[in-house]
């Protein structure tokens, strides 16, 4: 075997000396031929402990699964020889093969993914989460960008005396104006130097608060789960000087070439979109911020607190590994499954009447129930002595009996099972389910899950089986820690079988769900919380500057008897319509947003419990918009009340 950086250290502590150490792996010694130096991964985000050659595959999977699962073939393109060509000649290599299966066709159609080397996930799932992000942090940029222009144009007019000399002196429009953008240029530059150095400093913060968030089982260690500050690159340089430069001019351009006339209105109308910015924003935080908080305490009707899933177990060591388990002394109860909990049921072909529908199915054994804790709503379960398919009896989930029997009771209801549908992957190894007719014994409620990254969600039909079942996983109670019992039970039942695959803790899944969704839970209140700070410092910082600037004008108003009342209504009044038009528009285009997002595959992604029109959500973020820009303009309106006409006449 060669070592991974990671392995090496792991598993013989870095010694120096490993080359021509043995390992022994099912009970096959390996010898260490090579460490690999730190940062490979190979193809993989996270890199393995090791890596062994292809021919010795049998001696990592017991006999019964050799003619089953897939080897991925890593290639390098020709020179001049392009990706779609080469995929051509494949799939028609592929289809002249006739030891290939075939689909009904007979061509086979050869797909090839660049790697990249890292991540092989779908490049648009990443988009799909990251866009969001992308998009939240582009808005909060515009708003940064429009505080700046407007106090750019407020600062305009201390600067008029000085411009009006320069253009005396013969100095052109465009001159000046390519001083103020260089000005803001230079400004722009620092701020992307600075923002380098504290991004860094976040970074390294929201990556630790995010694996103390996570199970440890993810966290230890964090560099072999890939979880580490990305390098600050030449890419990442030329995006902070892109973006600063492109920030100046559509920020920047529009103050230097009104820098010699100003108004109230004109620099009030940037509030109309940062108001509209800031909206959006909250609205969408408060529905995610409402929806996590929904989805944590949500009971998704599943028992995963004291729960294990061994799985892969090779069948020859079955009926052995049964009884480790049961003489286990942390082990309360055993039931079977497949697939697995975690699975959400494999497709097949479902008749009622002249209807035939593809729907999830379960191989579940009569203990199933009970042990994680899924209530039956009607009807009884499986009794003891049916634990086959050929029993002719199935339990349905609600969402099965709703569908099937909307306006009738399910129980009593017959059925019709034609076998494995093509809909779903995993159907070959599937344990035999006989193609004909089930009474439906009993109504179980749907299991739900907070986020579909995980597939505890489970609304289907359940068929009979029994621990003893070739493919089954076996799913298990424990009373103690359960990963203090997951660890003991491993070393017991590794010793009767070498080969077995693993022993997976559904409370640490579980937590992984709960974790992220509270890492989505702190960003929606980092960002809200941002945006809304941005907004009322932009908005009471413009309307301090020009209330100050408007002193001989609110002089002379006063002088000619307006009252301090009427002066704060004035320039409440004035700024409030911006706000009032950016808080509806940005109610608008959160609901246009919701509605698109309902529209893409990111809405299944999320999960049913997100609700993208929460009415709460909504009216809490915008009364929240509403009430804390009034504090803003109020603020300098009462500055402006104040002031003594007298002396702000005499000082002019």
């Amino acid at each position: 075997m060669v070592l991974s950086h990671e392995g090496w250290e792991q598993l013989f502590a870095a010694d120096p000396a490993v080359i021509g150490r043995q390992l022994v792996l099912n009970g096959h010694p390996f010898a260490v031929a090579g460490v690999m130096p730190e940062g490979f991964r190979g193809l993989r985000q996270a890199p393995p402990h090791y890596w062994a050659p292809l021919v010795l595959l049998d001696q990592f999977r017991p006999a019964e699964t050799r003619n089953q699962g897939w080897v991925d073939v890593i290639g390098r393109l020709k020179p001049g020889t392009s990706p779609n060509a080469a995929a051509a000649a494949l799939s028609a290599w592929a289809s002249a093969q006739p030891v290939i299966r075939k689909p009904d066709n007979g061509i086979v159609h050869v797909v090839l993914r660049e790697s990249r080397g890292l991540i092989s996930k779908d490049r648009g799932e990443a988009m799909a989460v990251f866009a969001p992000i992308l998009f939240a942090f582009g808005l909060i940029l515009m708003i940064g960008c429009a505080n700046v222009a407007n106090l750019l144009l407020a600062r305009g007019l201390s600067r008029h005396r000085e411009i009006g000399v320069r253009l005396s002196l013969g100095a052109t429009r465009w001159r000046i104006v390519r001083q103020l953008l260089t000005e803001n240029l230079l400004l722009a530059l620092v701020a992307a130097a600075l923002a380098f150095l504290v991004s860094r400093a976040l970074l390294a913060g929201s990556l630790h608060m995010v694996m103390s968030i996570l199970p440890p089982e993810f966290t230890e260690p964090t560099d072999s789960a890939g979880l580490t500050v990305p390098p600050g690159d030449w890419r990442v340089w030329a995006f902070l000087l892109g973006g600063a430069f492109v920030s100046t001019v559509m920020f920047g351009l529009v103050p230097a070439l009104h820098s010699t006339r100003l108004e109230l209105v004109r620099a009030m109308r940037g509030e109309v979109t940062r108001v509209t910015a800031s909206a959006l924003l909250l609205v969408c935080a408060a529905v995610f911020l409402r929806s996590t908080y929904s989805s944590a305490t949500a009971e998704v009707g599943l028992r995963t607190d004291d729960t294990l899933v061994v799985r892969r177990i090779t069948e020859s060591a079955r009926p052995a590994i049964i009884r480790a388990i049961k003489d286990h002394p942390s082990i309360v109860s055993v039931a079977a499954s497949w697939p697995e909990p975690m699975h959400s049921g494999a497709p097949m072909d479902v008749g009622v009447g002249d209807t035939t529908l593809g729907v999830g199915c379960k191989l579940v054994s009569p203990e199933y129930f009970d042990l994680l804790g899924i209530n039956v709503r009607r009807g009884r379960l499986f009794a003891s002595e049916e634990r086959s398919p050929a029993a002719g009896v199935v339990v349905v989930s609600d969402a099965v009996a709703q569908r099937f029997w909307p306006n009738g009771d399910a129980l009593g209801q017959t059925i019709r099972i034609g076998g494995a549908s093509d809909r779903g992957a995993g159907a070959e190894a599937a344990p035999q389910v006989p193609a004909q007719v089930y009474t439906v014994i009993g109504v179980v409620r749907d299991v739900r899950s907070a986020l579909k990254m995980f597939d505890f969600a489970y609304s289907g039909i359940y068929l009979p089986t029994t621990s003893e079942q070739a493919q089954t996983s076996l799913v298990v109670r424990v009373h103690g820690e359960p990963d203090a019992v997951r660890r003991t039970l491993l070393d017991a039942l590794m010793k009767v079988d070498p080969a077995l695959g693993e022993i997976t803790s559904m409370r640490m899944l579980a937590g992984l769900e709960a974790a992220l969704l509270a890492v989505f839970f702190w960003i929606a209140v980092i960002l809200s919380g941002l945006v809304l700070a941005l907004t009322i410092s932009g908005l009471f910082s413009v309307l301090s500057y020009l209330v100050e600037q408007r002193r001989r004008e609110i002089g002379v108003r006063m002088a000619l008897g307006a009252t301090p009342h009427d002066i704060m209504t004035l320039v409440v009044s004035q700024s409030m319509r911006p706000i009032a038009i950016g808080v509806l528009v940005g109610g608008g285009l959160a609901a246009v947003t919701a509605i698109v997002l309902l529209s893409t595959p990111a809405a299944e992604m999320i999960g049913t419990l997100v609700r993208v029109f929460d009415p709460l959500a909504y009216a809490v973020s915008l009364g929240v918009i509403i009430a804390t820009c009034l504090v803003a303009a109020v603020l300098p309106a009462r500055r402006a009340a104040r002031i003594n006409p007298i002396a702000t006449l005499r000082a002019d």
